[in-house]
This record gives structure tokens, C-alpha cells and sequence, in this order.
């Protein structure tokens, strides 16, 4: 058996991520043996992924580093530093790896913990060198002692893995009045000071947004009205900026600057306003995130025509700027703008803390993960266990038992 410790593995899976595609033509033929192996495992998911839990030793210490080296670069300041450093990368005697391997249009794909590590292209020219051969082969290797107990007792092997897996390979989910009470400043952090009569005016918006009835009139939908209503969204979350700035300006320092000369327009006229926007050149900018952020953390005021009026939707569900997007809606709600809140029962449930965030595993980067959850969760927030009260975290949360890997009907067992 072709034995790796955790550390070492964990330097050929990185090396292999950094360039997934490196391979030879030997490489390809054991990798296509694997994925004929794995034909073995029941489809999870909807893109034909097959998946197997495998593991290998956490090794010594030398495994992990050269202490020396750590000395010398100022990482550490003794061996006991040293040693805590390797304790906390591999606390468990244990490391567990998600395998799993997935193809589309004659390609095929290997990942290690949901990151692609792997990658058999099609028709491409082979390295000349084998840079990934030891992973490859340690792979072949567990894959096949895998398969065969699975073959041989696969409740033994899903009872074994439901009770050994690590929490942070797992997916879970925890209310979050539940995670506010263990970490009382990730509240004070999320709601920004956000009052009860927010939220019981955030209520009456939420029933408000229920309907696509909230129309603008035709003659009063100009980029002038637009910006008007960003600056009372940037009013509220108490934006700095001079007074003396045009609405255009003030549109510009604060939101993405892709608006495809929206803010050339003349801002009292509804006719220059409804051609720019029939045009539809702005669908290849970015007009309405009139908060600029990342990709999942800004927030939109969208436009859309509806019938013979425009509708004007709120959207900004992260975590980290829902206390913005709430008080930005409150300042339309109170001035009279007709919008829609997107996302609305939601958010309401976020700020109340009545909703669930959902925990996905490490390696897992925790936006975009509704696929992990049942629809009916309702659950748009998610994170990572986290380091810090992570004992508690792990008792408060409910945790999927979904880690069962089952046999392809087609597969033969070895009992």
C-alpha cells in the first residue's frame, strides 16, 4: 500500500490544484481506470458526480515541516511553538478527503474537497513528465480499498464514516438567535445598530414587496429620480461625502462606475431616460449596484418596465451589508418611493434572527451554496465552522446525516 501522511498529500494535492491539466499520457490511462472504478458509486447530485470519502494518516512531525526552517524564517520562536503549529493543521490522528470525480463533453473532472485537482481534457497533448504520479497513484490505490469495503459491508463504511468524519467536513445548520447568543458581537456586527422600529418597519415592507403592484408612473422615471433615490439610501447608512456634489457625482463615488453614460443623461427627462434604458447597452455594465461591493456583498436598486410604469426592486441579502440594505429600503418605504425588496422575508428573518445560516465544509467557499440545503430552508447566508467557540457552535447545530455513499445498482457487492 502506498501510504502518504496527511502533510505530505496535502503538498501533491496543491502542487496538482495549481495546474490540474499537467498530465501524461500514463497519468491519463490510471485516472480513467479510476473513473471506471468509480462507476461503482451511486450519482449524487444532479452533474453525475460520484463521490468517496477517503483518508490517510495525520504523520509525524517531521512530515509537517523542517523546524529548522520554520527557526529561521521567524515563524516560530521555539519547538514548542513549533509543535502547537502542527497541532493545530492536523489536530486529528485522521485526515478525511471528499473524492469525487464528475465528466462533461468528453472531459473529465477529479476534485479533492470540492476544489478541482485533476482535469482530463479532451484531444489536449500530454506533459512528457508524470508531476502528479505519486497523488495518482496513492488515489488508485485508497480508491480501490475504499470500493472494496464498501462492496463488502456499506453500512459498515457509512456507519464509520457518520461517526468519524470531522464537523468540518460537514454540512449543518444553526438559528441564528442560536450563533448571535454564543457570539453576541457577530449581532452587533450584522444589525449595525438597527433598532426595533427598524424591523417592525422592515415588516410592513416585507408585506408591501408581496406584490409587483409598486409602480413608478412614466413620467416621473428619469436617471434624476434614480439617483434621488440612491442619495436617500446614502443618507441613511450616513455615506460621507460634499454636500456641493451634483446627483450624478454622488452616484459615481459610491456606486460600481459601469453605468454605460447613464449618469450623461439629462436627469430631468423621462423620454432620454426610457431610450438609454431601451437601448439596452447597460445589460454589459453595472448601473444598478449603486453600492459597489464584491460579487456577493454589494448592493442594487434594479429598474425594470412594467406594463406602462417602471418598478424599482431592492436587492443586498449578504450578511455583512444587510443592515444597509434595510435601511436604504426603510428611506424609500418612508418617502413615499414605490420598490419591491427582493429577498424580502428573508432578510426580515435574518435581522430577527429567526432564520438558519447554513455551515458548509472547509474548502467550501461559503457564498452562492444554496445547493447544499433543502429549498424549503429558506437558507441564503452561509459560513464556515468557525475557530472561535466551535465546540459550542458544533452542539447548537443540526447536521446533515446525508455523508452516506451507496452502491450503483449495476455495481456488484463482494458479500
Amino acid at each position: 500500500m502506498n501510504t502518504i501522511s496527511a502533510p505530505i498529500l496535502d503538498g501533491l494535492i496543491t502542487k496538482a490544484q495549481s495546474c490540474p491539466d499537467l498530465l501524461s499520457q500514463t497519468d491519463k490511462e490510471v485516472l480513467l481506470c479510476i473513473l471506471e472504478k468509480m462507476q461503482c458509486v451511486a450519482i449524487c447530485g444532479n452533474d453525475e458526480r460520484r463521490e468517496l470519502w477517503l483518508t490517510t494518516d495525520h504523520g509525524s512531525i517531521e512530515d509537517f515541516g523542517d523546524y529548522d526552517d520554520y527557526l529561521e524564517n521567524e515563524i516560530v520562536e521555539n519547538r514548542d511553538d513549533f509543535e502547537k503549529i502542527w497541532k493545530e493543521e492536523y489536530p486529528d490522528l485522521i485526515k478525511w478527503y471528499l473524492f469525487s470525480v464528475t465528466h462533461y463533453n468528453g472531459e473529465y473532472f477529479f476534485f479533492v474537497d470540492n476544489r478541482l485537482t485533476l482535469h482530463i481534457k479532451k484531444e489536449e497533448p500530454y506533459s512528457t513528465e508524470s508531476l502528479n504520479t505519486q497523488l495518482i497513484s496513492w488515489l488508485e490505490q485508497t480508491v480501490d480499498k475504499c470500493l472494496d469495503w464498501l462492496k463488502k459491508d456499506t453500512a459498515g463504511y457509512n456507519e464509520y464514516t457518520n461517526q468519524h468524519l470531522p464537523y468540518t467536513k460537514r454540512t449543518g445548520r444553526i438559528l441564528r438567535q442560536q450563533y448571535w447568543d454564543i457570539d453576541p458581537e457577530e449581532k452587533e456586527w450584522m444589525l449595525k445598530g438597527l433598532t426595533k422600529d427598524d424591523i417592525d418597519t422592515l415588516k410592513a415592507i416585507v408585506e408591501l414587496s408581496e406584490g409587483d403592484d409598486m409602480l413608478i408612473t412614466s413620467d416621473k422615471m428619469t436617471s434624476g429620480f434614480f439617483f434621488n433615490c440612491c442619495k436617500l439610501g446614502y443618507d441613511a447608512n450616513g455615506y460621507s461625502y460634499d454636500a456641493n456634489l451634483s446627483l450624478p457625482d454622488l452616484y459615481r463615488k459610491f456606486a460600481d462606475g459601469r453605468d454605460f453614460v447613464l449618469t450623461e443623461l439629462d436627469i430631468n427627462s423621462p423620454k432620454a431616460f426610457k431610450e438609454w434604458f431601451d437601448k439596452r447597452e447597460w445589460q454589459f455594465g453595472h448601473p444598478w449596484e449603486v453600492c459597489r461591493g464584491g460579487n456577493s456583498t454589494h448592493i442594487s436598486l434594479y429598474v425594470n418596465k412594467r406594463g406602462n410604469g417602471w418598478q424599482l426592486s431592492l436587492a443586498g441579502k449578504s450578511s455583512s451589508r444587510v443592515a444597509e440594505t434595510v435601511r436604504f429600503a426603510i428611506a424609500l418605504y418612508k418617502n413615499n418611493i414605490p420598490f419591491k425588496l427582493w429577498d424580502a422575508k428573508e432578510i426580515l428573518a435574518m435581522v430577527s434572527g429567526t432564520d438558519y445560516i447554513g455551515i458548509v465544509p472547509e474548502g467550501v467557499t461559503p457564498v452562492y451554496c444554496q445547493s447544499y440545503f433543502p429549498q424549503e430552508d429558506h437558507i441564503i447566508d452561509f459560513m464556515n465552522l468557525p475557530v472561535e467557540n466551535r465546540n459550542r457552535v458544533i452542539e447548537e447545530a443540526y447536521w446533515s446525516s446525508e455523508n452516506v455513499v451507496r452502491l450503483a445498482e449495476n455495481c456488484e457487492s463482494n458479500k
